[in-house]
């Protein structure tokens, strides 16, 4: 039986062993294959299309208690296609913090626990789910501008806070990205089967 989980695009993947539908994460296959990949074996897929190298990560793994012949596959071609796709994203991205960053430019606040309080939202949920970017907070605080002549009396002086948010884009993470999409995770529950056949037979049923 095989079972192909993908990546990234979707955390997990569903499949059925035996009649049974669960699911599987396919993050730490994936992470797994990555990290292992300068030391990879290669192996080559000859089809009628034509011949595509990938790198192969062999493992064993456990499936609802089953255990399994896992494959991950690394494919170098699909890499410019990948790299295209997610420079859509990183633009994408990149508007959004840029329309948050100059929200906050002309905003001032009373008080500095609010504006805490406000950061503290805004790496919540905000600005949570960056993928391409490090954003930094800073906590501006300066003297609050009276209107109208000085006065002449000894009062205290009104102070206010504002935010600064500095964005980076993070090369090394996207590089990463998109290494992940270009690995899927193949695996059988025949541990029998050698890792390069379940890369054949996959191929096989895909180009028919």
């Amino acid at each position: 039986y095989l079972l192909i989980f993908s990546n990234l695009d979707i955390d997990t993947a569903y499949a059925f062993l035996d009649s049974y539908c669960s699911c599987l994460s396919a993050k730490d296959l994936i992470s797994d294959t990555l990290g292992n990949l300068d030391t990879l074996r290669e192996v080559s897929v000859n089809l009628k299309k034509g011949t595509t190298l990938y790198k192969v990560y062999d493992f064993t793994g456990n499936y609802d208690g089953t255990e399994i012949k896992c494959l991950g596959c690394y494919n170098k071609d699909l890499k410019k296609t990948k790299a295209e796709k997610i420079k859509k994203q990183v633009t994408t991205e990149s508007k959004k913090v840029v329309k948050i960053i100059k929200s906050y430019e002309t905003h001032t606040f009373a008080c500095k626990t609010d504006l805490e309080t406000e950061i503290k939202l805004l790496k919540e949920k905000k600005l949570k789910a960056l993928k391409y970017h490090d954003v930094s907070y800073e906590i501006e605080e300066r003297i609050k501008k009276r209107r109208g002549r000085p006065s002449k009396k000894d009062t205290p002086q009104e102070k206010e806070f504002s935010l600064i948010i500095k964005m980076a884009y993070n090369d090394e993470k996207t590089e990463e990205i998109i290494d992940k999409s270009c690995i899927f995770i193949l695996a059988s529950n025949d541990l029998e089967i050698k890792g390069d056949d379940i890369l054949f037979e996959y191929k096989k049923q895909i180009s028919v």
